[in-house]
């Protein structure tokens, strides 16, 4: 330790000297100037009184992995909670499911398919419908297929069926060149629907019911629906 060396021109400054080391602390602005003195050399430092380093503090560089799934984990999130809020603004005012009950839709479908239906579905020649208040004395919905809409002209000749005069073509139909009615031409008014059950023979359709209207349509399966058809059977 050099005896003979001062210090000198420090306002507000408190000093403290050790064997080794030089404090200055500036009451002024609370920190401390360490000097130390090396081999001829002098180094200083600036610390506050809590032995924090203030003239450099470096952050930690974040990593691009840890980056990528901080964004990743967040943009998840967010995605997941839209995807659940539009599924149920969906499942309740847009979809809804039913449940199939007895014959008059074989082989297309069977007592216990669960289809979903669309409340805003799009009613056309071979599509499947929820029909309301068509049975007599019961609340019960009618699953049927589109045969005729407004304006149609539905003949039967030989147990097939015409629609404007041309014979359409109906796989989905259990048994062909059965189907029977006690009136051959029927024009079907606008507004209204001609439909038939796939099994011609078991269904009670608009050969017993008549036509039913479009406000009674509450629902169209939903063709991707089919797929799944067997998955919730009872």
């Amino acid at each position: 330790m050099m005896d003979n060396e001062k210090i000198e021109n420090i306002e507000n400054v408190t000093i403290e000297e050790t064997v080794e080391d030089i404090y200055a602390v500036d009451s002024a602005t609370n920190e401390e100037e360490s000097v130390v003195v090396t081999d001829g050399e002098t180094i200083t430092e600036t610390i506050n009184i809590d032995g924090e380093e203030l003239a450099k503090e470096s952050e930690q560089p974040v990593s691009p992995v840890r980056r990528f799934f901080s964004v990743f984990t967040t943009v998840a999130l967010i995605t997941l909670t839209v995807i659940m809020a539009i599924a149920v603004i969906l499942n309740t005012f847009v979809f809804f499911k039913v449940r199939v009950s007895g014959p008059s839709m074989q082989p297309t479908l069977y007592t216990g398919n669960r289809l979903v239906a669309n409340k805003y579905g799009k009613i056309k020649h071979g599509a499947i419908i929820i029909i309301k208040d068509e049975k007599p004395d019961s609340e019960d919905w009618l699953i049927k297929r589109v045969i005729g809409v407004g304006g149609d002209v539905v003949e039967f000749e030989n147990g097939y069926v015409k629609v404007n005069g041309e014979l359409i073509d109906e796989p989905y139909v259990k048994e062909q060149g059965v189907t029977k009615h006690t009136q051959n031409r029927i024009e079907v008014p606008e507004g209204e629907i001609f439909y038939l059950g796939d099994n011609r023979i078991e269904s009670a359709d608009s050969r017993t019911f008549g036509t039913c209207t479009v406000e009674q349509v509450v629902g169209v399966v939903e063709n991707w629906s089919m797929l799944f058809k067997n998955w919730f059977n009872r």
